[in-house]
């Protein structure tokens, strides 16, 4: 190489150098949430194989698993205090984050299921 070309070489190193590290921080980024959507899944699927369920993980849906006080009501057809009344009381099955309430799906319709199943034994008829 010549020492022109090593000048010119060397000159074009540093501008490399500076195109990779401003585009690091956005690579980084991105891979951050990527492993952290990897260990989710990772965690979500050890959880069901301690469950003993042994189907194939459930994929993102249209429909969260995860469900605020706004969507229980409209799920349940009922007002957004009701919901608020009932977990007020424990009688509705959720988790608190903050301030926020947070249900699950599948624990509301076994709610459902179990207190329907109270309702129909104690009818007198």
């Amino acid at each position: 190489m010549t020492r022109a070309r090593a000048a010119a070489h060397k000159q074009a190193e540093p501008a490399l150098a500076i195109v990779a590290n401003d585009e690091l921080p956005q690579s980084r980024e991105l891979m951050d949430r990527i492993a952290a959507e990897v260990f989710r899944g990772v965690v979500t699927a050890i959880q069901g194989v301690l469950r003993g369920e042994t189907s194939a993980p459930a994929t993102p849906s249209a429909e969260s698993d995860v469900m605020n006080a706004d969507e229980v009501a409209a799920f349940l057809g009922v007002d957004r205090t009701t919901v608020y009344d009932f977990a007020g009381r424990g009688e509705i099955p959720h988790q608190r984050l903050g301030k926020r309430l947070l249900f699950r799906r599948g624990a509301l319709v076994s709610w459902l299921d179990s207190s329907l199943c109270k309702a129909t034994s104690t009818r007198k008829g």
